[in-house]
């Protein structure tokens, strides 16, 4: 548990860091995507956000489902281990299963 703070402040501190050196946030119109290989973010005026989201959900979908807590966890460490996110690992999931597919 105490790992996981003390890489969590890490993390937080570091989001400062980038949010201060790259631009200014503001709560109602800018959206922030950070992930391991890029940082970008997307200022979208008040009144645009529901075409905004409307846009974005013309070509992507969501995908959720329940886990029992335990093995998930386990299962994080294992993609901690091989610095995948759980996007990452599904998406080459999905490829393999598409390949075996055609």
């Amino acid at each position: 548990m105490l790992l996981f703070c003390s890489k969590l402040v890490g993390w937080v501190k570091s989001l400062e860091k980038i949010s201060k050196n790259l631009f200014s946030v503001t709560r109602y119109n800018i959206i922030i995507n950070v992930t391991s290989y890029r940082k970008e973010v997307n200022k979208i005026a008040t009144k645009s956000r529901a075409e905004y989201m409307k846009n974005c959900r013309k070509d992507k979908r969501g995908f959720s489902v329940l886990l029992d807590k335990e093995k998930l966890d386990k299962f994080d460490e294992v993609l901690e281990e091989k610095n995948l996110t759980k996007k990452e690992w599904l998406e080459e999931k999905i490829d393999e299963e598409l390949e075996q597919k055609e």
